[in-house]
């Protein structure tokens, strides 16, 4: 695990307080905080708070006569008449274990079937559109952010458009989409507030085959790093471990509601699958022509639930502890969506953490 360390200082006029971030932490701060004799910070006026944003920074007093050391923060964020637009928090990580897969958990937190997540409830999705090669703008696939460069999506979704302007969404929720029943084009994404970002290099998997759908896993390398936030952030990868997390996992997508004459999901949508017995999905499958479940893919099922055509390439993940969540699937693919007794098949992400690592110049990815 790699930590990026920087600090940040609290001027008073008697003493100077480190925070010391396990984060990446650029601010600007006015005094808003005055020292009693106890050396405790109090608010200057009833308006103002310390408002703890995440578990993994610690605020060290400077000297040794406060009291403070045992306070744990992530970010300073002033609540009160003070102007945020003073604080910059870029968070992060790269390799930063205790914020990959980070839900944002000031939303309250606890496809087709799913529900509407809440605006960067899951703030690693990536919504991939391709820009040239068709009459207009086609929104294709989603993805996952797994380093400020790297996006991981499904090989089938990028197979064609090696030499093809791809675009990232990071950030994105409302995502306006149009389709029509003949075509999957669609309008450009509504995204004022979200990252657009070109991808520079498509990376597929060598072994991959369209014919079994076995190896179904790709890498896209950004032309510029994503800028790591609250609405951005990267998720854990599963490592061999995570996949004794439970029987239940998490799938996020804005693909369409139904199959074949579905419309495409305005809003980034999740929905929640039981995983099923490899043996019994190979049963299920065993009369479907090139439907291959290989020891790197799993399956997964709910009643009137699956991803669909647009969740392709997009994260299937599992709640690692609370607020935090691993990635354990890719979208690959089905018969069908939300088909009776028809489970979904996913590219197992821990049979793979070593080509990640080879295909993205040993990056420090998150692996929890």
């Amino acid at each position: 695990m790699m930590t990026e360390m920087s600090f940040t200082k609290i001027f008073h006029p008697s003493q100077v307080f480190v925070i010391c971030l396990q984060l990446w932490m650029f601010c600007t701060l006015s005094p808003v905080f005055t020292l009693d004799n106890n050396a405790t910070l109090v608010p200057k006026d009833n308006n103002a708070t310390l408002v703890p944003k995440d578990n993994n920074a610690i605020l060290v007093p400077k000297d040794n006569n406060a009291t403070l050391a045992g306070l744990r923060l992530a970010g300073l964020r002033l609540a009160g008449p003070r102007p945020l637009e003073q604080v910059e928090i870029r968070r992060g990580p790269v390799g930063d274990s205790a914020a990959c897969g980070a839900v944002n958990k000031y939303l309250f937190l606890r496809i087709v079937g799913g529900t509407a997540t809440k605006p960067h409830e899951y703030p690693w999705q990536v919504l991939l559109e391709i820009l040239h090669g068709r009459p207009s703008s086609a929104f294709n696939c989603g993805g996952t952010l797994i380093h400020p460069r790297w996006v991981l999506t499904a090989a089938h979704c990028v197979l064609d458009y090696g030499n093809t302007m791809i675009m990232a969404y990071l950030g994105l929720h409302f995502a306006a989409l149009s389709t029509d029943n003949e075509t999957t084009y669609v309008s450009k994404p509504a995204a004022v507030h979200c990252q657009k970002i070109l991808v520079k290099n498509v990376v597929i998997h060598k072994e991959y085959s369209w014919k079994t759908n076995e190896n179904d896993i790709a890498l896209l390398e950004l032309q510029v790093p994503a800028v790591l936030g609250e609405d951005v952030r990267v998720i854990c990868l599963a490592s061999p471990r995570a996949l004794m997390l439970g029987n239940m996992g998490t799938v996020t997508g804005y693909g369409l509601n139904a199959h074949g004459t579905g419309e495409m999901q305005d809003t980034l949508r999740s929905v929640e699958l039981l995983l099923v017995d490899k043996d019994l999905c190979r049963l299920l499958y065993s009369g479907v022509s090139n439907a291959v479940v290989g020891e790197a893919m799993f399956c997964a099922y709910a009643d009137g639930k699956d991803a669909c055509q647009g969740d392709s390439g997009g994260p299937f993940v599992r709640e690692l502890s609370p607020d935090r969540f691993v990635q354990t699937g890719v979208v690959s693919y089905g018969l069908g969506c939300a088909r009776p007794d028809t489970p979904g098949v996913y590219t197992n992400v821990s049979s793979y953490i070593a080509w990640l690592r080879d295909n993205t110049a040993r990056a420090p990815l998150c692996v929890c």
